[in-house]
């Protein structure tokens, strides 16, 4: 018999969507699948890397190798006709089916899978293969991708065990793998288990005693209702979704800069505490903009969206930024809402799952649409889009700024009005009294410009009466300033006669005329009309020191330099506000010779302006070899523009002499009548006025001044926080052909993936505070085809007649029930709606009621937080690879429970009765004791035959202590904290950790701030993630490291130290007593009799020690800001504090 085509096709185990996809659910303890999963996947899961994920660019490379052209992970692909005319699989014909031909062969050579890379089938896999052919081969979707629907409750023996819903389906499973569940947690266990899965926080000795003491049959039921009305109950969920929303207080990668999104964070935990629906929950943070008239609250929601990391770096490129930016809030939405690794088809259609890269852009340019920079180069605030949020105190006092600016700014346009008239008698005056000549004491050197070129300017300073400043071409060999330039200079009108034109090429070099040194006084300045940033005067060296003095345009602000070192030895100030370019301008700056940049002023018409210091550290020397220069600095920063009469004096100028400076120049202007100056006269004049001498005018002017500064100062203090806007118009999207951002191929809309049910346009409901998407009711599956052909027998009837589908697309047929079955080929939309789709149509989607994926696994993220691992245990990932549930049943009853309400819910999408739920479950309430039995045959509690028991989340460790020991800050809400962190951490980055003091360093773990590129110490060795990317579930790991941590970090020590104070006040005359109670801080219960003996001992041990070495307890007692009480014994207060540091150090301390 010849080779088939199909010996070199090699078989896919790991990718089991399409054909074999599993109609009905089974546990994982069933190893022969029963007749409802599809037993192509028997071939499969029995081929090479069975049941491993391999790297998507090695299944991306099989795309080459497969020279049958047969896929079995694909149904349209596994029943096509193949290049040899055959086809693997003929519903209702096992004969003309070449892949029963194979897997029947007894040839090595023909045989599936193949003997050397493979794992044979079973008699009665083969048997199972050859009848679900013969039957025509019926084939339904993936479990994940058919909408939930309620199953009834089992019956169960043991009737009297089931407290809700959940227990019967617990138990059921129990009973079939010959199991009872355990008994109930004693009290001291569940008040503990349950504060801390409700709160994150330990139950208070009062508050075991009044749980202990109450007996009442639904004691129980009133504890967990009084967690979950606690403030604190927001918190401990906002943790979770922290991390699924990678909340981080900075941008990420290489600079890593300061962010501000703690606003966001109070919104989550506001809307946990509120118990804001679900459905309205997810649609706020993925489109509360796009809400009709969102509130301030619906677009800060949005900032989920906005958390991922954010680069900065130069040289970058922005358009892969931004592609990054949207990656990972596809990757994101995919984790969160799907449960499917969507990342996987962003170079190549998925491997596992029916998701085509075409499906992953159209769901990316979802998000694709934000006006955003790839590059935002902020460092210390966030990147826009912004939405700032005042408090009710900041909104008052913004309200009377605002006020107070608008009248100031009517004021002094009254004053703008009055101008006119009392220039005018000013000019009078100034005629009749023309003011004094400016001064030349003290003038170093005079460039004025007004010689033709080649002749000189002689300098009217005393000391330099002999030598000649000159101004000659370059071609000039003789002594003095040089204009550096290939041809002559250009001289042009100035402000006083002529003006030197530089062009950005040209300058003078003056050689060694000035030299200033740190300690001298000295001023420089001159007429400059702007045309683009450079050097106006300047004696300075080039990089890397740029040793010496510059005045400098640069970005519509006058600056000054004084330098030894730059950054770390100079001065450097510029001008506050922006001045007019092409505008004539008198600039002068003055030096005190102070070496503070206090000492330094800048003058502008005549008038110190107001000036923004950068640089204030100047102690070394600023001289240097470098010539002086005018239009340019050494090598670089050459100015384009005029310069007229440049000075330099060797004392630093008074204001007055600086305004009669500038009164020189506009005595000619002042002298001519009104009708016969220029418009530029006026208007230079007028400034000079009333920049000088209109009293009223600057007095309103100071006014307003000040009362801008207000409202800006108040603008900076109301804290901002990035949200979602849409472009308009929109940015365009492509398919990005193997994920590069170069390389874009078909422009693509919007659109949700065809494996799922359709998109639809949103039509908004908020009532109540609630937002509703209307019309997404269950018939809305009816209007589009979210399986395949709902008549298994259609397909094998048309195979019969020798006319199979060749493209992967069958004809629809009516359903013969209200199930959503589903054929082979791959979904096809029900009608093409040409509408546009945004974010709200997606969040709509997302929540809609025949959406399979989000109730499930929003139900089974819950489920894994208070069990450690979901009834799905591959949280993220409901797609082939993903385990199958340990209880489908009661996930899916779970699912609809929580989407469509039910007893104990107050409606729909209800979090707080799904946890109510979880929570009073017996499920929940059992015992985690285990005994041989069950850990041979449930070593895992994935049957839930005993309770949790799990250690805590980072943050939790941390607010354990510090709430036990009574230090711990119980404020809600607001910014990130900064506690205690080892030297250095922060080394290396582009910022310094700065510590807070007194409560802060006390809040909530919650709250630390959380640096990306450098995490808290504490938190990452108890596994806590950097949240660079989404994280959907927290490893949990036990190492040295983590009990060194307890023992020797200053907030654990301080606890310690503080438990022991405080236990030393309320039982300060017995020891055992003292012990007791420091017991019972930490751990909930009443110690036994063994477990107090052994802390006596510690306590004998550590006294002794501490007798013999005082400096040691004063070295314990002084860790921590807070102080230790100095009415307690300082030895005794050592000792105690080493018991409590032992207690904190317990296995059980830091587990539920």
């Amino acid at each position: 018999m010849s080779a088939s085509p199909l010996v070199h096709a090699p078989v896919r185990a790991d990718m089991a969507v399409g054909a074999p996809v599993r109609v009905g659910l089974r546990g994982p303890a069933n190893d022969v699948p029963n007749f409802q999963s599809s037993p192509v996947e028997l071939v499969l899961r029995s081929c090479p890397d069975n049941g491993r994920r391999a790297p998507c660019r090695r299944r991306a490379a099989e795309e080459n190798k497969r020279k049958a052209g047969l896929r079995l992970d694909r149904p349209e692909e596994a029943l096509k006709t193949l290049k040899s005319g055959e086809r693997a699989i003929v519903p209702g014909d096992t004969r003309r089916s070449t892949l029963v031909q194979r897997v029947t062969s007894h040839d090595p050579e023909e045989v599936m899978p193949p003997p050397k890379e493979g794992k044979a089938l079973s008699r009665e896999q083969i048997e199972l293969l050859v009848r679900w052919v013969g039957e025509g081969a019926p084939i339904k979707n993936h479990w994940s991708f058919i909408p939930p629907e309620r199953p009834p409750l089992p019956e169960v023996a043991g009737k009297n065990w089931p407290r809700n819903g959940i227990d019967n389906f617990v138990l059921e499973r129990l009973e079939k793998g010959g199991l009872q569940p355990a008994p109930e947690a004693d009290k001291a266990t569940l008040i503990r288990r349950a504060s801390l899965d409700l709160t994150g926080l330990p139950p208070t000795i009062n508050e075991v005693d009044s749980f202990l003491a109450d007996n009442s049959p639904e004691a129980y039921e009133k504890l967990v209702d009084r967690l979950l009305d606690s403030e604190h109950y927001g918190e401990r969920l906002a943790s979770n979704w922290l991390d699924l929303a990678r909340y981080a207080d900075t941008a990420g990668y290489h600079f890593d800069g300061v962010r501000f999104m703690w606003l966001w964070r109070d919104w989550v935990i506001d809307a946990f505490n509120r118990n804001k629906p679900y459905d309205t929950f997810t649609i706020e943070q993925l489109a509360g903009d796009l809400l009709p008239a969102p509130t301030r609250e619906q677009r800060l929601a949005t900032g989920f969206v906005r958390n991922n990391m954010t680069n900065g770096e130069g040289g970058a490129d922005p358009d892969e930024y931004i592609n990054k930016y949207v990656v990972d809030r596809v990757n994101t939405l995919g984790a969160v809402w799907l449960g499917i690794t969507v990342g996987c088809a962003e170079c190549h259609d998925h491997k596992f799952d029916p998701l085509l890269t075409k499906e992953f852009y159209q769901l990316y340019a979802f998000f694709h649409n934000v006006p955003e920079k790839g590059l935002d180069r902020i460092r210390t605030d966030n990147p826009p889009p912004r939405l700032p949020v005042a408090s009710p105190e900041q909104a008052m006092r913004f309200v009377e700024a605002d006020f107070r600016l608008r009248d100031a700014e009517k004021t002094l346009q009254d004053r703008i009005n009055a101008l006119g008239e009392t220039q005018e008698k000013w000019e009078r005056e100034t005629n009749a009294k023309p003011p004094p000549k400016p001064t030349d004491e003290g003038l170093l050197a005079r460039f004025t410009f007004d010689d033709t070129p080649g002749t000189s300017t002689n300098s009217p300073a005393p000391q330099q009466a002999g030598p000649k400043i000159k101004v000659a071409p370059q071609a000039d060999d003789g002594a003095g300033p040089k204009f550096v330039r290939d041809e002559r200079p250009e001289f042009v009108e100035g402000r006083i006669g002529k003006a030197l034109k530089f062009d950005g090429k040209s300058h003078i070099d003056a050689g060694p005329l000035v030299a200033f040194e740190r300690t001298n006084a000295f001023s420089c300045g001159a007429w400059v009309k702007v045309q683009s940033d450079g050097a106006i005067l300047s004696k300075i060296e080039k990089k890397p020191g740029y040793r010496g003095f510059d005045l400098f345009a640069n970005d519509g602000r006058f600056e000054v330099h004084l330098v030894h070192q730059f950054p770390d030895d100079a001065l450097k100030i510029k001008t506050s506000d922006k001045f007019s370019p092409n505008e004539w301008q008198h600039v002068l700056m003055t030096y005190d010779g102070s070496g503070k940049g206090a000492g330094l002023k800048l003058f502008i018409g005549g008038r110190a302006r107001e000036v923004e210091i950068e640089k204030d550290k100047l102690e070394g020397s600023i001289t240097n070899n470098e010539p002086l220069r005018i239009g340019s600095r050494a090598g670089e920063g050459s100015f384009t523009g005029l310069i007229d009469d440049a000075r330099f004096y060797d004392h630093a100028l008074s204001a007055e002499e600086v305004r009669l400076l500038v009164f020189e120049a506009m005595m000619p202007i002042v002298a001519k009548s009104g009708g016969k100056r220029t418009q530029e006269e006026r208007d230079d004049l007028r400034r000079f006025y009333k920049d000088n001498y209109a009293v009223d005018y600057l007095r309103s002017e100071a006014a307003l001044a000040k009362a801008r500064k207000v409202k800006e100062d108040l603008i900076k203090e109301i804290p901002t926080s990035m949200i979602m806007e849409e472009m308009d118009p929109p940015r365009e999207t492509f398919q990005l052909i193997r994920g590069d951002y170069r390389n874009k191929g078909d422009k693509l809309a919007a659109n949700t993936p065809a494996f799922l049910p359709a998109i639809r346009k949103a039509t908004v409901e908020n009532k109540d505070g609630r937002v509703r998407l209307a019309n997404r009711g269950r018939e809305a599956a009816e209007t589009s085809v979210h399986g395949f052909v709902r008549d298994p027998s259609a397909s094998a009837v048309a195979a019969a007649g020798g006319s199979p589908p060749s493209t992967g697309e069958s004809q629809e047929s009516a359903p013969s029930s209200g199930a959503p079955d589903s054929s082979p080929a791959r979904a096809t939309r029900a009608t093409e709606l040409p509408a546009q789709f945004n974010r709200l149509d997606l969040a709509g989607w997302l929540v809609s009621p025949q959406h399979p994926l989000t109730a499930r696994v929003t139900v089974n993220r819950y489920w894994a937080m208070f069990f450690g691992a979901g009834l799905v245990k591959t949280i993220n990932d409901f797609g082939a690879q993903g385990e199958w549930p340990s209880h489908p049943e009661l996930l899916d009853w779970l699912a609809c429970q929580f989407r469509d309400g039910g007893a104990g819910s107050v409606g729909p999408w209800d979090v707080k009765g799904l946890v109510r739920l979880i929570v009073t479950s017996a499920t929940y309430r059992q015992s985690a004791a285990v005994t041989a039995g069950k850990l041979e045959k449930d070593p895992y509690n994935r049957l839930l035959s005993r309770g949790p028991r799990l250690q805590l989340e980072a943050e939790f460790i941390r607010d354990h202590a510090l709430a036990v020991s009574g230090l711990l800050n119980p404020k809600v809400g607001g910014p990130s904290v900064k506690p205690y962190q080892p030297p250095g951490i922060w080394d290396g980055t582009d910022a310094k950790y700065e510590q807070d003091h007194g409560e802060a360093l006390y809040r909530r773990g919650l709250y630390v701030f959380w640096r990306r590129s450098a995490h808290y110490p504490p938190f990452a060795t108890f596994d806590a993630p950097n949240r660079e990317v989404c994280t959907f579930l927290r490893q949990r790991t036990q190492t040295p490291l983590q009990s060194l941590v307890l023992m020797n970090d200053p907030a654990f020590v301080e606890s310690a130290r503080a438990l022991a104070e405080r236990v030393s006040r309320e039982e300060p005359a017995d020891l055992t007593r003292r012990l007791t109670r420091a017991f019972r801080h930490t751990l909930g219960r009443v110690p036994q009799a063994d477990e107090i003996a052994t802390l006596r001992r510690v306590h004998e041990e550590q006294l002794a020690a501490f007798r013999s070495d005082a400096a040691a307890a004063e070295k314990l007692l002084a860790v921590g800001e807070s102080k230790p009480a100095e009415s307690i014994d300082k030895i005794e207060l050592a000792a105690m504090t080493a018991v409590a540091n032992v207690l904190l150090n317990l296995n059980e301390t830091i587990t539920k």
